[in-house]
């Protein structure tokens, strides 16, 4: 498995192009990871892969924010305060016949519930959930992602100390972090991880 952070969902779950990022192994047989999206680079790819619209209309949603997408045959809205919490609502207006829309469902998110109107859909972990059917205005998509904290530990190769002693705690996209940039060392209040895990931080 590669390093968390060489892993990028605006390209279809791909690294891209495969010559750069994700584990790499160098002469001395130490290895390094490298992320793929820089900083503003990420940002810039998202504007173009947030919501993908191939030559038939199909709609495939791979990240999950607020905004309009128009097609030849729907006006799709999103409502969410994702990724704070787990719930996205799409409304469809100016619909057009019949269409596919896919869900990019992330691995994290194993307990997910997807409505189209009151009725249930399967939407599985990894996966694209997509709803193929004949549209009309006000028809809704209601996603509910699992959004509780889990640990991630260091992968099997990484074999520096000062990092397999060491855990991720995460919650839905977000990884939790204390800048350590500065010249000081951060402080802040002790926390019992049981209590914190639990807690789900809602």
């Amino acid at each position: 498995p590669l390093p968390i952070r060489s892993y990028n969902p605006m390209i279809w779950t791909h690294r891209f192009p495969k010559n750069i990022g994700g584990y790499k192994t160098i002469s001395d047989k130490s290895h390094y990871g490298c992320c793929v999206c820089i900083a503003s680079a990420g940002y810039a790819l998202e504007g173009i892969t947030a919501v993908c619209v191939d030559k038939d209309d199909n709609i495939a949603i791979n990240m999950y924010r607020n905004g309009t997408v128009r097609t030849p045959k729907c006006t799709l809205s999103a409502e969410t305060t994702y990724p704070t919490k787990g719930a996205v609502r799409y409304t469809l207006t100016n619909t057009a016949g019949k269409f596919a829309v896919s869900l990019r469902i992330p691995a994290w998110s194993v307990h997910t519930s997807l409505y189209v109107n009151n009725e249930i859909v399967d939407a599985k972990a990894g996966t694209y959930a997509t709803i193929d059917r004949e549209w009309k205005d006000g028809d809704t998509i209601t996603l509910s992602l699992e959004m509780t904290l889990r640990m991630i530990h260091p992968q099997d190769f990484v074999k520096e100390s000062e990092v397999t002693n060491r855990i991720a705690i995460m919650r839905g996209p977000v990884v939790f972090a204390i800048d350590g940039t500065g010249d000081e060392e951060p402080t802040f209040a002790p926390v019992e991880l049981r209590e914190l895990m639990a807690s789900g931080l809602s």
